[in-house]
């Protein structure tokens, strides 16, 4: 069964002061075709398809949850440009990236996963060192929190201990 909505960026917001519904997980890929197992993965449940301006976003009802899944596009800041778009939103509580770990290692085949306890800013690598004792050394720190931003991000360490509590080479030998 699949619904539709449509809500414009300039429309008013729900009682929560919210675009549209709140969700649980964001699933996001680059490329749509990462999201391929996914769609297959939800086809049996139940969708509803929400558009914001342009953009349009599939989201399912799995086990009580819902599930928004989307491709970001290639390159970090239309990918920033979409999960805030998203987190604006939705409000989603966990965020979760499929298939951009490709051509970390050579030897990494189709399916593998890898689980990130730590990311770094691929575009500024080396900028905090640069900006130190400069005119731009105030670039540095967050505009709202006041802290200087850190050159690595955790993950979220309940996510970490769940993932790495599943058996995903029986969940591949089941596809």
């Amino acid at each position: 069964m699949l619904s539709e909505s449509h809500l414009s960026l300039g429309h008013a917001r729900n009682d929560s002061g919210q675009l549209g519904k709140r969700i649980d997980f964001a699933i996001l890929s680059a490329m749509p075709e990462e999201l391929d197992f996914f769609y297959a993965t939800f086809s049996k449940y139940e969708c509803t398809s929400s558009k914001i301006d342009a953009f349009e976003f599939k989201i399912y009802e799995y086990h009580n949850k819902r599930i928004l899944l989307a491709h970001t596009g290639l390159g970090t800041a239309f990918a920033a440009s979409i999960v805030t778009l998203i987190h604006y939103c939705f409000r989603p509580d966990y965020i979760l990236f499929s298939g951009t770990a490709g051509g970390i290692k050579p030897n990494l085949k189709l399916r593998d996963v890898i689980l990130v306890e730590k990311a770094f800013e691929a575009e500024i690598q080396g900028a905090f060192e640069l900006l130190k004792g400069t005119p731009f050394e105030s670039c540095l720190t967050h505009p709202l929190n006041k802290q200087i931003f850190p050159s690595t991000y955790s993950a979220d360490q309940e996510l970490l201990d769940i993932a790495s509590s599943i058996d995903f080479c029986r969940i591949r030998s089941c596809l």
